[in-house]
């Protein structure tokens, strides 16, 4: 063999040492990234896990306060309208559907206890410092003379009287 040859033979075997180191350490980065690849799906499920049972678990809680609403707002209007609706009108719930059974139509009122319905509510406002000037016009369509009579100003020895004669009614 010549000088050639050999040089060209030791090329070789330099390039196929070379390729042989290459790949041993492809295989070795191949098998670590497995390796990691491996991890990272097992810390991917164990998170899935957890999310499923973290979600499962909210969705109990949120059908629980949902039930849980569901019973207590019904329950609490109940008890609620038990104890102040005979506070407020002086009468049990019962007493007051039994009335509402009773009165199947609603009666209207004659114009006169609209017009006096109307001024006393038009004095309440005067007294509670709000403007009656709505009560006033409602009144007029009813009774235009009282509506006149309580858009005057009144004397203040007539003020005190009339509120002394509406706190003993």
């Amino acid at each position: 063999m010549d000088k050639k040859t050999e040089d060209q033979i030791v090329g070789i075997k330099h390039t196929l040492n070379e390729t042989l180191g290459e790949s041993i350490h492809l295989a070795d980065s191949q098998s670590e990234l497995k390796k990691e690849m491996h991890e990272l799906r097992k810390d991917c499920d164990s998170r899935l896990k957890l999310f499923k049972k973290l979600s499962f678990r909210f969705l109990l809680v949120v059908l629980a306060l949902s039930c849980l609403a569901a019973v207590y707002a019904p329950v609490r209007v109940y008890f609620l309208e038990k104890s102040y609706v005979g506070k407020w009108l002086g009468c049990s719930t019962e007493e007051l559907q039994e009335n509402q059974a009773a009165a199947e139509q609603l009666q209207p009122g004659s114009d006169a206890e609209l017009a006096e319905f109307m001024k006393d509510r038009a004095m309440d406002r005067a007294l509670e410092g709000q403007a009656a000037k709505e009560e006033i016009s409602y009144l007029e369509n009813v009774s235009p003379a009282e509506a006149k009579r309580l858009a005057d100003p009144v004397q203040p020895s007539d003020a005190t009287s009339n509120l002394a004669k509406r706190q003993n009614d």
